[in-house]
């Protein structure tokens, strides 16, 4: 394959709708295995990712939504029992969101169902395509972590 001296806007489009198609065919592997929404999924892996737990108001500026909406979403997650809400020990105004062990289950099933999906696709590629697509995602990984 030649080296491309420029990289064009339809192959900057191939990637954003490759990603997008990646993305939402993943998230059909495990719908209806959790009960939750994409949303709601997306705030519990945000949690599970913060050992020491965040507010409300975190989790809305980490997922880019306005305070109420992630309220009313967490409403729903803590009244689930996914989510459970405690007193901020150094500042009494503000309540620390941690997921609850029922969370975890919920989003490591969900896990294992898509990364089930994709190791069985990924097994029907050559051992060539495994190798391109290893490659490929440090590039990925580079886009994404710019």
């Amino acid at each position: 394959m030649a080296p491309v001296e420029k990289f064009t806007a339809d192959s900057a489009d191939r990637v954003l709708m490759g990603a997008g198609m990646l993305i939402r065919r993943i998230r059909t592997q495990a719908q209806g295995i959790t009960g939750l929404t994409l949303a709601q999924e997306s705030i519990v892996a945000r949690l599970m990712d913060a050992p020491d737990g965040m507010s409300s108001a975190e989790l809305a500026r980490a997922e880019g939504v306005r305070a109420q909406t992630m309220s009313t979403a967490v409403a729903s997650l803590d009244k689930a029992g996914i989510v459970l809400g405690e007193p901020d020990p150094t500042d009494g105004r503000r309540t620390i969101l941690r997921v609850t062990d029922e969370g975890r289950r919920i989003l490591t099933d969900s896990r294992s169902v898509k990364l089930q999906w994709i190791r069985d696709v990924i097994d029907g590629f050559t051992p060539e395509e495994r190798a391109t697509l290893d490659a490929g995602m440090v590039l990925l990984d580079r886009i994404a972590n710019s």
